[in-house]
């Protein structure tokens, strides 16, 4: 879950730290990311920036990100927590007892289409803290360890309350 996190942050970090126009190609190189990955992830924050927040775009120029006056890092950063829908998605399933789509989709607000696209992505996240997502309903399985760090990783992410032991051994 960290990487799409991680992502944002270092787009932001970047555009906020140059404070000028920059190229993808520039931001590419910065980060290390593919330019499509790069709009793709640019479109989703313009959509969750908070007021006053604005993301300027040229074909010439590039990118810019213009903060408002009293506009922190920390409460954008936080916006995006709040909105991230994958985010969301896995915490809905980590706190049931098994899901499935019509849940997801309802308690998230995203489409039956957009949840089965976070369900794929989502199982990356899965494989690589060691668990296993399973097919609907959906629930997190594996070493009681792992899925405590998980835990604690989307914890971290969201600001969310640590997800008890015991909520995390009705899950397996």
């Amino acid at each position: 879950m960290n990487r799409f996190y991680k992502r944002y942050s270092d787009l932001i970090f970047h555009l906020l730290n140059n404070n000028k126009w920059i190229s993808i190609t520039e931001l590419s190189d910065k980060t290390e990311y593919s330019r499509s990955t790069i709009w793709r992830d640019l479109e989703i924050l313009e959509s969750i920036f908070p007021d006053g927040w604005i993301l300027k775009k040229n074909e010439n120029l590039g990118v810019r990100l213009i903060k408002p006056e009293n506009g922190t890092l920390e409460s954008l950063l936080t916006q995006i927590r709040e909105k991230n829908s994958y985010l969301h998605t896995l915490k809905l399933i980590l706190l049931n007892d098994g899901v499935d789509i019509p849940q997801i989709s309802q308690e998230v607000y995203i489409s039956r289409s957009t949840a089965y696209r976070h369900l794929e992505k989502l199982q990356e996240v899965v494989s690589e803290a060691g668990v296993t997502l399973t097919a609907s309903p959906f629930k997190v399985m594996g070493d009681e360890k792992r899925l405590e760090d998980l835990s604690c990783n989307i914890w971290t992410l969201c600001q969310l309350e640590l997800i008890p032991l015991k909520m995390i051994q009705s899950i397996r």
